[in-house]
């Protein structure tokens, strides 16, 4: 359908009435939508960034044990040789 054809039956066959406060109301619902999504967001940021912390964290103790064994086996082969 063309946009002319949309608008046409729009038209004709839907009965649209704006109530009492509409432009107030959708201003009203706009704000509050828009301070969930920004708290949404912000929980979303806290948790990302705990995640990284919490990467990094397994990343350094996996660092950590790879130096450690890497020790081991160093002292080991000096023994044997």
């Amino acid at each position: 359908m063309t946009l002319k054809e949309i608008q046409d039956c729009f038209h004709r066959f839907v009965e649209f009435k704006p109530w009492g406060k509409l432009e107030e109301d959708s201003y009203l619902h706009a704000e509050k939508l828009k301070a969930i999504t920004k708290e949404e967001r912000k929980k979303k940021i806290e948790k990302d960034k705990a995640s990284v912390k919490k990467d990094k964290k397994a990343s350094a103790e996996k660092d950590k044990q790879s130096s450690t064994e890497k020790e081991q086996r160093n002292r080991q082969r000096g023994t044997r040789a």
